[in-house]
């Protein structure tokens, strides 16, 4: 992967070798896991930068590990391209994207918090990205009894057509990544949208929350919408969380926080190399929308820490400084950085375990 001269490339230099962490140094017993992909110029220079899409990750992109004790190690080094790791509530398990040869579909693969042991979860099921963890549950009537893990993911499996446009729609889906006695893997299509639903995470409610985007049939000429919703993590019970009447149209990437607030990346241009960090309350998400951070600088795939505060992947022009969001005000500058050389880096997830959703 080049090295060098990254931050100098160009004013918006999102995410070029950066991923911060809290102020202070790291918790005791965190590491982090997250995505490097090679410098691209085009990825940097003004251009669709893929980020906010999660259209960045090809060629040579991988999933590395950052220990406690800070040591760095390549944890997909036989794929031609890695991404999206989501970690285990118990984190000993890595749930990810890959590719072994670049002819092949993105497929969702397993391995253990140290790279070993890897298996493909998903087959024939198109390009399937963004894998996350979801609580243990059954499908299995009528006790419902046997209990295994799911992860929800999104993929271009249904061969559809995105409203108004000729790319590929992509939707939700649910997997298991444990066998279901006497029927093996069981997978299915939760989410229906016209245009694509994306970026999904699970809430401690057991819920999914993710982005859709919708033409802005409201105003003709308007173009997309991007809003968060959440359903059941088998697609009962849809709701609008955080629409587009608060707030920049586009809104991705959002996760939930110890004190029940959502946290999120939005921006007015999904083109972008990030965006700005929001919030809105779980008591109120339709009345509580709070902007954290404005000015300079432009953030990626927040994750939340056990204290409250934020880690964000985060860059400015020229300059690389770390973010802490503390969840009683906005975004204010850490005293301390990690730059994490080799590429671009984001999707920082904490290496730590956590409480399991409701099933």
């Amino acid at each position: 992967m080049r090295t060098g001269s990254i931050f100098s490339t160009v004013l918006l230099l999102a995410l070029a070798s950066l991923t911060t962490v809290p102020a202070g140094g790291e918790e005791s017993g965190t590491g982090f896991v997250f995505t490097q992909v090679p410098y691209r110029a085009e990825s940097h220079g003004g251009g669709p930068a893929g980020f906010l899409l999660n259209r960045a990750a090809g060629k040579g992109s991988r999933i590395c590990i950052l220990s406690a004790s800070q040591s760095l190690a390549v944890l997909t080094p036989e794929f031609a391209a890695a991404s999206d790791p989501s970690i285990s509530f118990d984190g000993k398990r890595i749930v990810f994207a890959g590719r072994r040869t670049l002819k092949e579909p993105w497929n969702i693969w397993e391995m253990y918090i140290d790279g070993a042991n890897k298996r493909q979860v998903t087959r024939d099921l198109g390009n399937c990205r963004e894998p996350e963890y979801l609580a243990t549950s059954s499908i299995t009537p009528p006790d419902f009894e046997d209990r295994v893990r799911w992860v929800t993911f999104v993929s271009d499996a249904a061969g559809i057509y995105r409203e108004g446009s000729t790319e590929p729609a992509t939707s939700l889906y649910a997997v298991n990544t444990e066998p279901i006695q006497g029927r093996g893997t069981v997978a299915w299509r939760t989410t229906f949208n016209l245009s694509s639903d994306f970026s999904p995470t699970a809430l401690r409610d057991g819920r999914v929350l993710f982005t859709s985007m919708q033409l802005a049939a409201r105003s003709p000429g308007a173009g997309e919408r991007y809003s968060l919703l959440a359903a059941n993590w088998d697609g009962s019970g849809l709701n609008i969380f955080a629409g587009d009447a608060e707030g920049a149209a586009f809104k991705t990437m959002g996760v939930e926080t110890p004190d029940r607030h959502l946290v999120f990346i939005e921006s007015e241009n999904p083109a972008a190399m990030g965006g700005q960090l929001a919030r809105v309350s779980f008591r109120r998400p339709l009345r509580s929308y709070e902007p954290l951070s404005r000015g300079e600088g432009y953030y990626l795939s927040p994750r939340p820490l056990a204290d409250g505060r934020v880690v964000v992947s985060y860059t400015r022009a020229g300059r690389a400084t770390a973010c802490t969001t503390s969840m009683r005000g906005r975004a204010a500058p850490a005293q301390e950085s990690m730059t994490i050389p080799n590429g671009t880096t984001w999707t920082p997830r904490p290496w730590s375990p956590d409480r399991n959703p409701q099933g």
